[in-house]
């Protein structure tokens, strides 16, 4: 198949450089390699990226633009706590790849180059979204930090979950919707117990 649309051939690029990134890491990938699996001449990757960095960066936030697209959906429904880690896990579960980028590629990218902001911008979506969803749904706590304490549990919580479906598969024996509703249990559990405590 002969791709002639400009978006469309950068698309194929991002995704063949998605998939060599997660299998290879971002330092043995190179971009012959890239091109390679893309069907491309090298140079011809020159034409839609500046170089490995930004094509990598591409990548990243064409991960964080999927998972946004669906965010808001997800928490249509009643529990949004427990919709909006079951979005996650689901959208991660299916799409492994990008878990294995966003998971270790990209932090060890935002170590290596800091000024890139890479990982901040997935942090501040998906912390923004979890914010969102614990403001709507649970009491607000009388203090400054508006949650930040559990936003910071369920984001951690996620990112655990998946590196274990990564690297120990089969050592969480539980469902996606067992994950969530667990998770969702804790953090409403505690929000409340401190509001009656507090």
């Amino acid at each position: 198949m002969r791709i002639v649309n400009r978006s469309e051939k950068e698309a194929h690029i991002i995704q063949s450089a998605i998939t060599a990134f997660a299998q290879n890491g971002y330092e043995k990938t190179s971009i012959s390699d890239i091109a390679s699996r893309a069907g491309i001449a090298t140079g011809g990757i020159y034409n839609y990226f500046k170089n490995k960095e930004d094509l990598f960066e591409r990548c990243c936030t064409h991960i964080y633009d999927r998972f946004t697209e669906g965010m808001a959906d997800s928490t249509e429904k009643g529990n949004k706590v427990y919709h909006a880690v079951l979005y996650a896990l689901r959208f991660f579960r299916s799409n492994i790849e990008y878990a294995r980028i966003l998971l270790m590629e990209a932090k060890n990218f935002a170590i290596r180059f800091p000024d890139t902001g890479v990982l901040n911008q997935w942090h501040e979506r998906f912390v923004d979204f979890i914010q969102e969803v614990l403001r709507d749904e649970l009491p607000p706590i009388d203090r400054k930090d508006e949650h930040s304490f559990y936003v910071s549990l369920m984001v951690g919580g996620i990112e655990s979950i998946l590196m274990l479906w990564l690297f120990r598969p089969g050592i969480l024996n539980m469902t996606e919707e067992g994950i969530a509703l667990q998770m969702a249990r804790i953090v409403r559990h505690e929000v409340y117990r401190e509001k009656t405590v507090g």
